[in-house]
């Protein structure tokens, strides 16, 4: 039986004649765990395990278990419909390799948000979402439309500097506004706090709302 070095360096396809190879630490479980349960637990994003069958060659030492198992994409994956053999991986979740990262983490919330039972907890999922949906796809608007916004709303004043909107409370620091789509807007530097603007039958902004991650808001009209 070759040593664990040999084995990582062979190419799978030539001299092992399978697919995959997969490599856990002892820590992840004895050599003689259920390998569909381990990659379920693992790799479930990745390969859908329906096509997996059992390994076809198991080596394992004090520190190390690897297992070769073949896999069939003649048929293409059930998440993408893709993958023929032979044409390379569509993954299901399709970005830069700059927004990889970011996207995999807004998927994440997604899946958590949706089967939450917990009013706050879903709160805080989607304010965090959301922020990120902005991040990764910045809504731009003309100056003629932030011009809408400016204005003197109780304590709070909204103002353009060049292109960039400011909110500022009285007695506090000026921040940059950040556009959400809908008549929202983040605050840079107060990732807890949000600003809605509501508009009246005729469309004209009439009042601000300040709102919080824990739910909370709070408002003032538009000064006449």
């Amino acid at each position: 039986m070759p040593d664990v070095k040999e084995l990582q360096n062979r190419p799978p396809h030539k001299d092992l004649d399978c697919d995959q190879v997969v490599l856990a630490n002892e820590k992840d479980g004895p050599p003689t765990q259920n390998w569909k349960t381990f990659l379920e637990n693992h790799l479930s994003e990745i390969v859908p395990v329906d096509f997996l069958t059992v390994p076809i060659v198991i080596f394992e030492n004090s520190a190390t278990c690897c297992v070769f198992f073949r896999m069939d994409f003649s048929g293409g994956t059930p998440i993408t419909g893709t993958n023929w053999e032979g044409t390379g991986i569509a993954p299901h979740l399709a970005c830069t390799k700059a927004e990889a990262k970011d996207t995999a983490y807004l998927h994440a919330l997604e899946n958590l948000e949706n089967n939450s039972d917990n009013r706050m907890q879903k709160t805080a999922l989607a304010w965090t979402r959301e922020g990120l949906v902005t991040t990764l796809s910045p809504v731009s608007l003309s100056t003629k439309e932030l011009k809408k916004y400016i204005g003197q709303y109780g304590p709070r004043h909204i103002k353009l500097d060049g292109e960039t909107m400011v909110y500022q409370k009285k007695g506090r620091d000026p921040y940059v506004m950040t556009p959400m789509g809908d008549d929202r807007f983040m605050i840079v530097g107060l990732d807890y706090f949000r600003i809605q603007f509501e508009r009246d039958d005729n469309g004209k902004v009439i009042r601000l709302v300040g709102m919080y991650n824990n739910g909370r808001r709070d408002g003032n009209d538009r000064d006449k």
